[in-house]
């Protein structure tokens, strides 16, 4: 599965470089601005589980709503633009890659029931 994901990702950014630099620049530019929002609400939902404010519930969900929200604007502004200008091979794995933040996002934080 990782491999598979990582020829998923690797790939297209791969050959992004080699033909189309200014679009590369853009792709890794996304990811690491989407691992920088992930990481900031992580942060926000440590603080605010570890504050025990009474509406932190509420806070997480507006959150949680918000940077999905965000996400999606992000995913579909990139995937119409690739596929403004042709670059349908950077444009069909970008659906992968929102699926697994989505995934991520939604739930990451859940824990299974087996203590392994």
């Amino acid at each position: 599965m990782a491999a598979l994901a990582s020829i998923v990702v690797v790939l297209p950014l791969w050959y992004g470089a080699i033909y189309a630099r200014e679009i590369y620049t853009i792709c890794v530019f996304s990811l690491f601005a989407a691992l920088i929002l992930l990481g900031i609400s992580i942060r926000i939902r440590a603080v605010v589980q570890q504050s025990g404010l009474l509406f932190r519930h509420h806070l997480l969900r507006a959150l949680k709503k918000l940077l999905l929200l965000l996400l999606f604007l992000v995913f579909l502004y990139g995937l119409l633009w690739l596929f403004a200008r042709r670059h349908y091979y950077l444009a069909l794995p970008l659906p992968v890659v929102y699926l697994l933040l989505i995934g991520l996002i939604k739930y990451g934080n859940k824990r299974g029931s087996s203590a392994g």
